[in-house]
């Protein structure tokens, strides 16, 4: 199954692969940010703990 077939079987809308390319810099900017804002409550943790 293409990327395309996933995101409309998901959706319910045809998406081009232009709007997959925008879709998917978006996610990974979200998955990046929520991957360093769990650091930083990790290392702060880490710090009152001492």
């Amino acid at each position: 199954m293409t990327m395309e077939q996933i995101v409309t079987e998901l959706f319910g809308s045809h998406w081009t692969t232009e709007e997959l390319k925008g879709l998917e810099k978006s996610v990974k900017i979200l998955i990046e940010e929520d991957r360093k804002r769990r650091y930083q409550q990790r290392v702060g943790n880490q710090e009152f703990s001492k």
